[in-house]
């Protein structure tokens, strides 16, 4: 809207201004124009008049949108006329108009948009009538048009450009700022301006080309992105009746390779809201949670339904409930509500559970298992409720995992919301399995599901410290980093009397600024940087990579300042670093703040902890200023209150699920081997216990008694119960947690080789040679060989105990037989004599 009293004295035509302006724009800009004033000229009123119309305008860019000028010459009409200058834009059309995404105030539901019509008494304008509609809704109604796939996604633009819906905006629910609305080719950098400009003026098409793939790392602010290449097809469509076009992007061959179709079946399905259950389980408190042992609890989370917005937005019942039993269990043989895939992945996720159980005894420091798969089912152990809007794969674990897809990965240590402590996330993602031409790249597999298990940080330390002795002596230490130089564990996380307050992620350049300002020197530390659309600022993120120079790791332990040695476990997301306790930890900042408070210096070599640099932006244009801006971030994890309900008065009475037997672990080792315990070494009062005993966690929490008297009560020591094996450290935490202990393992072979002969080999826990190996006669001619979704098998050391080798036979032998499918799992698809595809379950357990 332009109103003036006179005529132009400086700067250029307007006519040429609205002309190349507009064009950017593809000529969508109405132009209301008004003269104020009986004195104004009729050159004037002339080029107020040919603004309106737009008379010099670029038609390659689009039909303009006209309005008539309005010379206002009696000021005291100036509001009315102004204000109605809607009733030019009136016209009487089927088409619903959109607003911006906004923020409702009342609601506090998130991102909404008012879909509105004008209605009419004859040809009279009498009003407008709208709806609203949550982003949301919309947001999970475009995700059914896909198969999940990692590789797969979809977007919905207006006729301006403007990018509604795309994976690396905000999740809708969760944006509480003013909206920044980008261009779509912000975010779609690979598509041509002859795509988007078809996209914009809602004719259909569609483009096959490579194009980016941005997904998170973990924590976006502290992780960044990684991007990949992908050829992909691009198909868009108007949606009728609006100015929305809608784009379904398909990565890769677009083949799905699902299991053959399966049938319900008792025992694969007890629902986690266990007061609409029809199941009567025994109940237990796992640490806070009201929990149960006697099954896996299913979670299922809105990418299971064919109309995920109603699961949303309707409460359960014990009718709905029930309907879902009698479907998974084969009662009812027809359903509307699942996708197809769901009622396949329930059952072959099932084989989980009998191993779950069976292992608990023997791998007591593992605390939560589970898979969450793609279809959107999660299948917990021990079974516990948790809050319907909560979805695994929009949080920091299940993105990690898949960013390291194909590898075993550790997360940094973090308190558990569910009050067992400080643990680690163990995860890895499980593949699509295929009886022919299994891909060997784990880049060209596609993902079925993530498997996780946790951990008590002391455990794995503890581990580390027993399998090596140079961790825990006088002259050396050693931690743990990951690929995005977060520290896994490190003394400092386990000193005992204090809380080690993990809320949030330690960094290397935090906590060994001296070593990491050498692994900066030498190429292996890096930089990255991805831009926060939101803040408009570019967030500074750091690798681990090992270079083609030190492609086996580095080692100045004996001749360097600072002195150590780091060595890259492969297949794993990790490095493990022993470094001499002289070297001085000189930080690269005093402490540790969030990423998006802390601004960066000007020179990118300088070693400083996570940061953020301003960038410039147009507003107006709604553009960056710079043509070379960073990749944008993905959007960062939803953040929830909590994702379950407090339950102290359901879980006071009851009895824990498992029994700890702490009073009778008399070292230090065996006492971190179980969940829930604690080695005690300090009394309440400041006093030495004589001698350390091990005791509850809760009477005891990092090694200092809560009160006197406890310390005073639980001091008695007796001798090991029958049948605890002290050497016994494996145990066989199927589900992963074999995974640690291969992990450990590897990290075993870099003491041994340094002890027996300077060697840098880049360490590998697999055999060159799997034929040799493992069981090789599998089901389907499938090796059962694979170990926590391993592509090799890991081969038997000759300086591992028997136990181990004891532990290792255990599991191939229970790998047989959950790998083995339903004769009627097979579907062919198509006419060849390949034989089916289904989930390779070995790769899940």
């Amino acid at each position: 809207m332009f109103l003036t009293d006179g005529e132009p004295t400086v700067g250029a035509n307007p006519l040429g201004v609205i002309r190349d302006e507009n064009g950017i724009l593809n000529n969508s800009v109405v132009i209301f124009t008004y003269g104020l004033g009986s004195q104004l000229s009729k050159s004037a009123v002339q080029l107020l008049t040919n603004m309106s119309l737009q008379t010099i305008n670029d038609p390659t860019k689009g039909p303009t949108k006209t309005v008539p000028s309005e010379h206002i010459k009696d000021p005291s009409t100036l509001v009315s006329k102004m204000s109605s200058y809607y009733n030019s834009l009136i016209i009487g059309t089927s088409e619903a108009t959109f607003t911006v995404p906004y923020n409702d105030a009342f609601s506090k539901i998130g991102l909404l948009t008012s879909i509105c019509l004008p209605a009419f008494d004859g040809s009279n304008f009498i009003g407008v009538v709208c709806i609203d509609m949550k982003i949301s809704d919309l947001r999970y109604e475009m995700s059914v048009m896909i198969e999940s796939d990692e590789k797969s996604y979809s977007f919905l633009i207006d006729g301006y450009g403007h990018t509604l819906v795309h994976p690396l905006l905000p999740l809708p629910w969760s944006v509480t700022d003013d909206v920044i609305l980008l261009d779509i080719s912000h975010f779609e950098t690979s598509l041509n301006t002859s795509a988007i400009d078809q996209m914009k003026r809602g004719q259909n098409g569609t483009v096959p080309l490579k194009n980016t793939r941005t997904l998170p790392r973990g924590k976006v602010l502290y992780e960044g992105i990684t991007t990949n290449i992908v050829s992909s097809h691009y198909y868009w469509k108007k949606v009728e009746n609006t100015n929305y076009t809608v784009c379904v992007v398909i990565g890769g061959s677009g083949i799905k390779h699902l299991l053959g179709k399966q049938s319900g079946r008792d025992g694969i399905f007890s629902y986690h809201v266990t007061s609409l259950s029809s199941d009567k389980l025994n109940r237990c408190r796992h640490f806070a949670r009201y929990a149960t042992k006697d099954k896996s609890l299913i979670m299922l989370t809105p990418s299971a339904f064919k109309e995920p917005y109603k699961y949303l937005d309707s409460p359960e019942t014990e009718v709905t409930v029930t309907k879902y039993e009698n479907y998974f269990s084969g009662k009812t043989t027809t359903d509307d509500t699942f996708k197809d895939s769901v009622l396949r992945s329930m059952v072959v996720t099932s084989n989980a559970e009998p191993l779950w159980k069976s292992s608990q005894e023997e791998a007591s420091y593992v605390i939560w298992r589970y898979i969450a798969t793609v279809d959107g089912i999660v299948r917990m152990y021990p079974g516990v409720e948790i809050k319907k809007d909560y979805d695994p794969k929009l949080r920091p674990w299940y993105w990690r995992t898949i960013a390291e897809k194909g590898k075993m990965v550790l997360s940094a240590p973090y308190k558990d919301a569910w009050g067992s402590g400080y643990l680690i996330t163990l995860s890895k993602t499980i593949f699509e399995g295929r009886s022919d031409n299994l891909p060997t790249n784990p880049s060209e597999k596609t993902v079925a599901a993530v498997m996780g298990t946790d951990f008590p940080i002391y455990f794995f330390y503890r581990l580390l410290l027993e399998q090596y002795p140079i961790c825990n002596n006088t002259e050396y230490s050693c931690f743990v980093i990951d690929t995005s130089g977060f520290i896994v564990i490190h003394e400092d996380f386990t000193m005992v009397y204090t809380d080690p307050k993990l809320d949030d992620l330690y960094h290397i350049t935090n906590r060994e600024g001296k070593i990491a300002r050498d692994l900066m020197s030498k190429g292996i530390l890096t930089k990255r940087t991805c831009t926060d659309f939101q803040s408009v600022q570019d967030q500074v993120t750091y690798r681990v990579y090992s270079t083609s120079f030190y492609k086996d790791g580095v080692d100045t332990l004996s001749s360097g300042d600072p002195g150590y040695e780091l060595r890259p476990i492969k297949n794993t997301n990790i490095f493990l670093i022993i470094k001499k306790r002289s070297s001085d930890k000189l930080p690269c900042c005093q402490r540790q703040i969030s990423p998006s408070l802390f601004q960066c210096t000007s020179e990118p070599s300088v070693c400083e902890c996570l940061c953020y640099r301003k960038i410039p932006f147009d507003y107006c244009r709604n553009k960056y200023a710079s043509s070379d801006a960073s990749p944008l971030c993905s959007a960062p994890a939803p953040k929830y209150d909590s994702v379950f309900q407090k339950e102290e008065e359901k879980i006071k009475s009851l009895n824990s699920c498992f029994e700890t037997k702490c009073d009778i672990r008399d070292n230090v080792e065996l006492c971190y081997k179980v969940a829930g315990c604690s080695w005690c070494v300090e009394s309440a009062s400041g006093y030495k216990t004589k001698p350390p005993f091990c005791a509850l966690k809760e009477i005891c929490p990092f090694g200092k008694c809560e009160e006197d008297s406890n310390c005073n009560t639980n001091s008695k020591q007796t001798s090991n119960q029958e049948g605890l094996n002290t050497t016994s450290i494996i145990g066989i935490a199927v589900g992963c947690g074999v995974g640690l202990i291969l992990i450990i393992l590897i990290v075993i072979v870099i003491v041994r080789r340094r002890a027996n002969k300077p060697q840098d080999d880049y360490i590998t826990p697999v055999s060159d040679d799997h034929r040799n190996v493992g069981i090789p006669g599998g089901p389907y001619g499938f090796p059962v060989y694979e170990r926590c979704g391993q592509d090799n098998p890991m081969p038997i050391s000759q300086n591992l105990s028997t136990d181990l080798d004891k532990g290792y036979t255990k599991v191939d032998k229970e790998m047989t037989e959950i790998a083995k499918p339903p004769q009627d799992s097979i579907q062919h698809i198509d006419t060849s004599d390949k034989p089916g595809e289904y989930y390779r379950v070995t790769h899940m357990l």
